[in-house]
């Protein structure tokens, strides 16, 4: 018997922070490439951090979140955000902000230096320079991106030696044009305290599997902010686990409606829609998360199995889950459904290379197996 496998992604994290998980069939479990979700809704932000980086305690007074990346020797990277409330116009924040960076560094030069096409719809201005400089003997670089609607600018930095700075540069400035900000919130300080509570609780509640629980606490937290919209998306992961897969769509629903674009939402709805039989739909939605984040190798096996169990089209899953291989080279799940694919159109050199890739990647893998039984009868 042939089965084809899906891959799931379950939000287990702490407040603030979306981690992904493969399902259990997968040998091997990898950060998405483009990094972690970190969101905060009194802040009113979401920031995909690099690979391997961790929240920490703001390294400074001047800081409300420090995202402190792995050691290069005895340096520790960094990428700070500074959230304020401010009404002038961006550019005459940017002017005081570079004239009090060249009172401190007077040999600073500005490299790139204007205005910046982000994803983020309730930004009015955003803008990112890059800059050198000489600090205690050091050359230095950094990298500021700015994001201003009309109560808040937010501004995003990272600094750091030269050689460090150019080793980082790309996974920095992918985390750095990927903040959004959101509607702020109008709670008062005491429901923000509830509102915290409750969710912490539910958060730590689904951690330790006690789904039940964890609904009571989110419900709560929905009384007091309900268009928090990862609020929604844990509510899914918690009626997912349980088996209340119509409940599980409707909050997905929901989170996708409060931001279209996030990744995380479109994934998870197009997933849940699979398990409800709804396959077009889920299509559509798997399609929209493709969009959002093409590197991630999980929505293209979920279309291509959709492709092979529900609508007999291998030709199109083979197209999908090829992409998956490439996104994922060790991904077990892409590897095997595409050799089904291969299979299911005959092409049975290539078939086999997938079952052997599969192998290669686990070892006591039955599907794959069975799939080189099958060919060599051919």
């Amino acid at each position: 018997m042939r089965r084809i496998i899906f891959a799931t992604i379950l939000i287990f994290a702490l407040f603030g922070i979306t981690l992904s998980q493969d399902n259990k069939p997968a040998t091997k479990r990898h950060l998405p490439k483009t990094g972690i979700k970190y969101s905060n809704p009194f802040f009113a932000f979401k920031v995909i951090i690099p690979p391997g980086w961790m929240v920490g305690t703001p390294a400074t007074k001047n800081t409300h979140f420090s995202f402190y990346g792995p050691k290069v020797g005895s340096e520790q990277p960094r990428i700070d955000l500074l959230v304020t409330k401010d009404k002038q116009p961006l550019t005459e924040f940017i002017t005081t902000f570079k004239a009090a960076f060249k009172k401190a560094y007077p040999d600073i030069e500005f490299k790139t230096d204007g205005a910046l096409t982000m994803t983020t719809p309730k930004a009015k201005e955003t803008y990112q320079f890059t800059a050198t400089f000489t600090a205690d003997g050091n050359a230095m670089k950094n990298i500021y991106t700015f994001l201003s609607n009309d109560e808040r600018k937010y501004v995003l930095s990272f600094n750091a030696k030269e050689t460090i700075f150019d080793s980082l540069s790309t996974a920095v400035d992918t985390s750095m044009r990927s903040l959004r900000i959101m509607k702020e919130p109008s709670l008062t300080d005491d429901q923000r305290k509830e509102f915290s509570r409750h969710y912490n609780v539910g958060v730590s509640a689904a951690q330790n599997g006690k789904f039940d629980d964890a609904l009571k606490e989110y419900l709560e937290a929905e009384k007091i902010f309900p268009d928090y919209d990862e609020l929604h998306m844990r509510l899914g992961m918690a009626y997912s686990l349980k088996g209340d897969l119509p409940n599980a769509q409707k909050e997905f629903e929901r989170a996708a409606l409060l931001d279209p674009d996030d990744y995380d939402y479109h994934f998870n709805l197009g997933t849940t829609l699979t398990k409800n039989n709804k396959y077009d739909e889920a299509l559509k939605s798997l399609s929209r998360a493709a969009e959002l984040d093409p590197e991630q190798e999980q929505t293209y096996t979920n279309m291509g199995v959709i492709y092979l169990l529900k609508q007999n089209n291998p030709e199109k899953a083979i197209e999908v889950l090829t992409k998956a291989v490439k996104c994922d080279p060790e991904s077990t799940l892409a590897h095997y459904n595409l050799g089904l694919a291969y299979e299911g159109t005959g092409k049975t050199k290539e078939a086999e290379r997938e079952f052997k890739d599969t192998l290669k990647l686990d070892t006591a893998h039955k599907g794959a197996k069975d799939g080189l039984e099958r060919i060599k009868k051919k």
